[in-house]
């Protein structure tokens, strides 16, 4: 059977956001996902801060989940007084029952995604991938788990940057979209240890399929 990814994801400390400000991020959610989606990718927003986004191309999985956060990191900056991040968990294996929504469907992807979101809301950790496959777990979760270090200390900035590096924008675009200097450019990529961060999406890429 074919598999597919599922990120399953919320906001980190959203309930502490007035009215206004969680339907500010309910409404970036949705661009968020929609600017994530291509052919056959779907999604959804549940409860205005919870985010579930299925797509057949598994070997993008761990790259969309960190561009689903700098997306978040930097669609919120200055709206609200503390940073705005989110837990995401990758679930890779089948789906057994295809419901009219993302939410309403099953299979193994969706189950190791909500078992790897739970999980990390006890460990206080924002990202991790599951696949049924221990070993491959083991391998994924510790390069997870030093990407998500790097990754939460992000400023806007540097997320922005990161996100557009991370669809092939050269620094050179990402300057005259930011209307800023390339060198400036270089230095948020550079202070963001995205060069690394690549290093490890690449490999997730290469082994997911093993």
């Amino acid at each position: 059977m074919k598999k597919v990814a599922v990120l399953t994801g919320d906001i980190v400390n959203s309930s502490n956001l007035v009215p206004k400000r969680r339907k500010e991020l309910e409404q970036l959610l949705w661009k968020v996902l929609e600017k994530m989606k291509s052919n056959n990718d779907k999604y959804d927003v549940l409860r205005g801060d919870s985010v579930q986004f299925l797509t057949e191309n598994v070997q993008q999985a761990f790259r969309k989940a960190i561009q689903m956060r700098c997306m978040i990191k930097y669609g919120m900056a200055g709206n609200f007084k503390t940073k705005i991040d989110a837990r995401i968990s990758i679930g890779i294996g089948d789906i057994t029952f295809a419901g009219k929504t993302v939410g309403s469907s099953d299979g193994t992807a969706f189950r190791y995604s909500g078992q790897g979101l739970d999980q990390l809301k006890q460990l206080k950790k924002r990202i991790m991938i599951l696949t049924g496959n221990d070993k491959l777990d083991d391998i994924f979760n510790i390069i997870a788990v030093l990407t998500d270090v790097i990754v939460t200390g992000w400023t806007s900035a540097q997320a922005e940057a990161v996100f557009w590096s991370s669809v092939g924008l050269t620094q050179q675009q990402i300057a005259d979209k930011l209307s800023i200097v390339q060198s400036a450019v270089n230095n948020r990529l550079q202070s963001a240890h995205w060069n690394e961060i690549e290093e490890a999406l690449i490999f997730f890429e290469r082994h997911i399929l093993d």
